[in-house]
């Protein structure tokens, strides 16, 4: 880590401070009168880095995006976001082919450096040294040219690309000079940005420290200093809120929202999100290359029930990939419903009378009740004569290994939420299409569904975007591609005094929080 780029002093264990609070030895804000601003927040699942081209979780861009930041910025009224400036203070639509940008300036990184036009250019080729990156892949179809210090072009391959400004709400812009020769994986474990917080101290698998930007060039951070800690257990989160060693319990489960509520001074908060949870199922392989199993293994899921029981009234079963607030939602589709008659019928047409194994990857730990999930459908494919092979594992490893071609079988629990919120993500750069992320999965594509994700991506007309989403998502069930199962809400539980609301896409945006 440079030391020059990051702001230095001691850090103080929060096992210390609490120790040093019952001996009398530290005074709280309600001794001095003082309003607090020191930040104490439990996460469930760890943080691989804070490289957004390496890692795309909730868990780790949360806090990536408290210290680097894109050229465009997402607002939410209720669950629809909305797009403004971030390091670009403007931008427009100059020919079929060209966005131009205006950078913000006076706007310097925290090591010093200042924001100019070059800078974007930079950190693209930067990302592009990683083929397989996250940023690489949403920018794979634009180039970025250098017009003067405070303006850039964005060139896009295809003409009209309506999803432009929003795919730059995920290109984190990184310092030329500090980045320089280092790989993703080292600028992920030192990350230098102009956001409003900067990385102080980082414990692997314990805690991140961030620590305010004095210069930040939006409205100055109320609180000064926060801790994000990795706090794999559901109980062991809600206790330190109970014994206030945590002001703030992300990814909170229903079954410790009434423990959480009992807590004096403590309220939870369930807001919209933008997660969903879906069966993917592969095409490449059998039993799952054949249309009626599918289908069969659609009808087997019930939806309602998995919500109702497992999320405590906080998730919503979802008959579409698309989900409220996004481009392409139709609140009156609903192509299958619960009939388990219907899927052991589909499975007996389809050959397998006398049931068929199958492999259900599922991660542990990853999302909220994620075990719980994948054992309540191994139960219900049983029931219709699925012999189910359980293959649960950590997110980083069974991920890439369950998408490889030729390693790939079955079907796989996704808990998916698009990095930025527009449905070109889903339909064009993580699935259902031959260049996506996830393209490895099918082996046959429907020219139509691809037809209708590329109509849709190269049109600036939302609502022809919206008509063309909604087609692509139908196409998806025709398919049977997936099996969308819930989508639930964001739970957070946290000291009242706090002063800081959920929004749908899961991230903690800090900036606008105080205590009061």
């Amino acid at each position: 880590m440079k030391e020059s780029t990051l702001r230095r002093g001691i850090v103080v264990g929060l096992a210390a401070a609490m120790i040093a609070g019952i001996a009398g030895c530290a005074s709280t804000p309600e001794d001095t009168g003082a309003v607090k601003d020191e930040l104490v927040v439990v996460q469930q699942a760890d943080i691989a880095s804070l490289s957004t081209n390496i890692a795309s979780q909730r868990t780790a861009s949360r806090v990536a995006g408290e210290i680097t930041e894109a050229a465009v910025k997402i607002e939410f009224d209720g669950d629809k976001p909305t797009l403004v400036p971030g390091l670009a203070e403007s931008w427009e639509q100059i020919d079929p082919h060209t966005w131009q940008f205006a950078v913000r300036p006076g706007v310097t990184f925290t090591n010093g450096e200042k924001l100019t036009a070059e800078a974007f250019k930079t950190t693209l080729d930067q990302y592009r040294q990683d083929p397989a990156g996250k940023v690489t892949t949403i920018m794979q179809n634009v180039q970025i040219e250098v017009v003067d210090d405070m303006t850039f072009n964005v060139i896009t391959e295809e003409p009209d690309l309506g999803s432009l400004p929003v795919q730059m709400t995920w290109m984190a812009v990184l310092p030329p000079e500090y980045r320089g020769s280092m790989t993703d994986a080292e600028f992920g474990d030192a990350p230098v940005g102009t956001g409003p917080y900067m990385l102080d101290e980082w414990k692997k698998g314990i805690s991140v420290t961030l620590v305010a930007n004095p210069d930040y060039w939006g409205d100055a951070p109320k609180i000064s200093k926060i801790t994000v800690q990795t706090v794999p257990d559901a109980a062991t989160r809600v206790g330190m809120l109970e014994t206030g060693a945590a002001d703030l319990v992300a990814d909170i489960t229903p079954d410790m929202t009434a423990r959480a509520e009992a807590i004096p001074g403590t309220e939870v908060k369930w807001g919209a999100s933008d997660t969903r949870s879906s069966l993917v199922l592969n095409s490449n392989t059998p039993p799952t290359d054949n249309l009626l199993v599918r289908q069969a293994i659609n009808y087997a899921v019930d939806k309602e029930s998995l919500a109702a029981s497992l999320f405590g009234g906080h998730a919503t079963a979802i008959s579409s990939p698309i989900v409220k607030g996004e481009l392409g939602y139709d609140p009156d589709f609903d192509e299958y419903g619960y009939d388990p008659d219907k899927a052991r019928a589909l499975l007996k047409e389809a050959g397998y009378a006398d049931g068929v194994a199958i492999d259900l990857n599922y991660t542990i730990g990853t999302s909220v009740q994620d075990q719980k999930v994948a054992e309540a459908l191994q139960a219900m494919l049983e029931d219709v004569g699925f012999t189910v092979n359980m293959k649960g594992g950590a997110f980083a490893t069974l991920q890439p290994t369950w998408r490889e071609p030729g390693k790939s079988s079955g079907i796989y629990t996704m808990t998916f939420g698009p990095v930025y919120p527009d449905s070109s993500f889903l339909f064009n750069k993580a699935y259902f299409h031959p260049d996506a992320v996830y393209g490895s999965v099918w082996t046959a594509y429907d020219e139509t569904l691809t037809q209708l994700s590329d109509q849709a991506l190269t049109t600036s007309d939302e609502k022809e975007r919206q008509k063309l989403y909604e087609e692509a998502a139908k196409r998806v069930m025709d398919q049977a591609l997936w099996v969308p199962m819930f989508n639930y809400q964001n739970g957070y539980a946290m000291a009242e005094d706090l002063d800081w609301s959920p929004v749908p896409d899961n991230r903690f945006y800090f900036e606008n929080a105080s205590f009061r």
